[in-house]
């Protein structure tokens, strides 16, 4: 059965932790703010704690004590999708641990032997959001201002289309999902952020139309141009530049906010090259990460994924302090110079 997941307004997610009985299929990497690491399961994450177990030991870390987590299993794509593609290794580096290193890697090979390999779809649409997230999703359909979609681990959103600030409909590769191409990102960027933008063509020889989209379906994306409702075939789309929000005219960029992540966040990255800013993240009771993201608007999107399906979890955002933050322990103020004469003093009439 498939779950449905919807993004709405005030998302707020509860951190709840689990019992230590729950054993999951993937062991982490976790990497202190010092250096350290250490790998086990990962039995609880949320915004208290962040517990690893190994060889029947639990080790307890402080998430503000926490540099990044990550999956020391690999991805559940085959070789040539994922690291032949993005440079990125699927062997886990050794790691300066509190455990006994045979025994980690005991975990690692036991995990691995469990792992699910399936292949990357032959072609993925990928939603880049207001706030610079990424997400890799199959199925698209909008129709009004309303976006649906399945993600790769089969959950159905729905999905405000002014949550979204551009799609591109036919990715044929996992490396293509991070590094779009250049003309692409010429074109992402209207000069009239009243209108809309339809991308035709592949990378290489992309063309563009401006004006105002409507719905899309299977078959066809209905776009607006000078008045008239034009059907043009999905197959020959390559994206779509969204700015205007409401499908008829062009004065709903007039009242669009610029969405950011409120307060402390993390960035959340999945083996199919998606790439989340969160702000809220916990393992459930089901053994699944719920995470979701409150903008600076009072909306927010949310979602889960199980522990097997993220790379990593970076957490040195939310755990940085910026200089401009910190209090000084002492102020001292001193002249730029020892005096100042009246000669030195030039009037200008």
């Amino acid at each position: 059965m498939k779950q449905a997941s919807k993004f709405y307004p005030g998302t707020i997610f509860l951190a709840v932790s689990i019992s230590a009985s729950v054993v999951l299929a993937a062991p982490f990497e976790v990497t202190d703010t010092d250096g350290q690491m250490a790998t086990g399961e990962l039995v609880a994450f949320d915004a208290d704690r962040i517990i690893l177990e190994n060889e029947g030991k639990h080790l307890t870390f402080d998430p503000a004590r926490v540099g990044s987590l990550r999956n020391v299993v690999g991805s559940p794509f085959p070789a040539n999708d994922t690291a032949q593609n993005t440079g990125r290794s699927t062997e886990s580096k050794t790691p300066i641990s509190f455990f006994l290193k045979k025994q980690e890697e005991k975990n690692r090979d036991k995990a691995s032997a469990e792992k699910t390999v399936r292949p990357f779809p032959e072609s993925v649409c990928v939603l880049e959001f207001e706030d610079g997230s990424r997400l890799v999703a199959a199925d698209i359909q909008i129709k009004s201002q309303t976006l649906t979609c399945q993600i790769l681990n089969t959950q159905e959103l729905t999905i405000p289309i002014d949550f979204i600030r551009s799609i591109r409909l036919d990715v044929k590769d996992i490396a293509a999902v991070a590094t779009a191409p250049d003309d692409w990102r010429q074109l992402s960027l209207p000069p009239d952020k009243k209108s809309d933008r339809i991308v035709i063509g592949q990378p290489g020889t992309l063309d563009f139309y401006d004006g105002i989209l409507a719905n899309v379906d299977k078959e066809t994306v209905a776009f607006i141009m000078d008045g008239e409702t034009l059907p043009i075939p999905r197959r020959k789309v390559y994206g779509l530049i969204v700015y205007a929000q409401n499908g008829a005219t062009n004065e709903r960029s007039q009242n669009r906010p610029q969405r950011s992540v409120t307060g402390a966040s993390s960035v959340l990255s999945l083996y199919d090259g998606s790439r989340l800013r969160v702000n809220c993240l916990a393992l459930d009771d089901q053994g699944r990460f719920s995470w979701g993201n409150d903008w600076n608007d009072g909306q927010g999107l949310a979602s889960t994924f199980l522990p097997e399906e993220i790379e990593s979890i970076d957490l040195s955002r939310r755990n940085a302090v910026f200089l401009s933050d910190m209090k000084p322990a002492r102020i001292e103020q001193s002249l730029l110079f020892d005096s100042v004469s009246d000669d030195s003093v030039t009037q200008i009439a």
